[in-house]
């Protein structure tokens, strides 16, 4: 009974953990988004292309202490960058893409705030950011959001890379 219990749970925080690493608009989104031109919110953003672990189920706290290792790729930007993310992420309403998940009250001293997750490819297509890790890179982005649980504040999905060292 407890193993058959322990999986089940353990199959529901994989499933979420699948969820969160996939947020593309879908046909619906798209057909939305012919309709209001600014259904989906866009930034540009500079920052840093970087790698982390956060830890993930069960408990959310440590990964030395027996919780999931969750890979993330992070852009740590720059202050004018944090700005306006903060001011596109305001005019957020729950109309736009993903705009339940959404919080449009977050501001620039959140902790880690500078820290943003970068979701799956807008596109589709594949992006590639994880090749300029390192790197300074100019990002056109569209504000997302991870409806399971998220490790930044701010989440974007990548249109297009607009500039990489």
């Amino acid at each position: 009974m407890f193993l058959g219990i322990f999986m089940a749970k353990l199959l529901i925080a994989f499933l979420l953990y699948c969820q969160a690493l996939v947020a593309q608009p879908s046909q619906e989104d798209l057909l939305k988004a012919a309709e209001h031109p600014d259904y989906f919110v866009h930034v540009v953003l500079t920052g840093v292309v970087k790698r982390m672990i956060f830890p993930g189920p069960p408990h959310f706290l440590s990964v030395e202490k027996g919780d999931w290792a969750e890979p993330r790729t992070i852009l740590e930007v720059d202050e004018a960058s944090l700005l306006r993310l903060v001011e596109a992420q305001s005019r957020v309403t729950p109309s736009h893409y993903l705009g339940k998940f959404i919080d449009s009250d977050l501001k620039a001293d959140e902790p880690n705030a500078n820290l943003v997750t970068l979701d799956s490819s807008f596109t589709g297509k594949t992006d590639n950011i994880e090749l300029y890790a390192n790197k300074l890179v100019v990002i056109d982005a569209v504000i997302s959001a991870q409806p399971a649980h998220c490790h930044t504040p701010f989440v974007v999905e990548v249109a297009e890379v607009i500039f990489h060292e």
